[in-house]
């Protein structure tokens, strides 16, 4: 389910619908969370949110989501 709310997301980003595509990234990431996914998998959630973040110059938050996504992929050792 969390992978449905990430592409949901990502379809959100392209259409610039902004808000909606920050909000079903958090669904997606709730959603990883609480099935205790890979940590390689919800960084594409934590990436997404830092790109779109980036994209609407809120700066300090897609630095915020960047630095998640870096943790994960260290956490997960570059496993899936």
């Amino acid at each position: 389910m969390g992978n449905v709310h990430l592409n949901l997301g990502n379809a959100y980003y392209y259409l610039n619908q902004t808000e909606r595509a920050i909000h079903s990234c958090h669904d997606a990431l709730r959603y990883y969370q609480m099935t205790e996914t890979s940590p390689l998998i919800s960084k594409d959630a934590l990436n997404s949110l830092g790109v779109i973040y980036y994209e609407i110059d809120e700066l300090d938050s897609a630095k915020y989501y960047y630095g998640q996504c870096l943790k994960q992929i260290n956490e997960g050792g570059g496993q899936r």
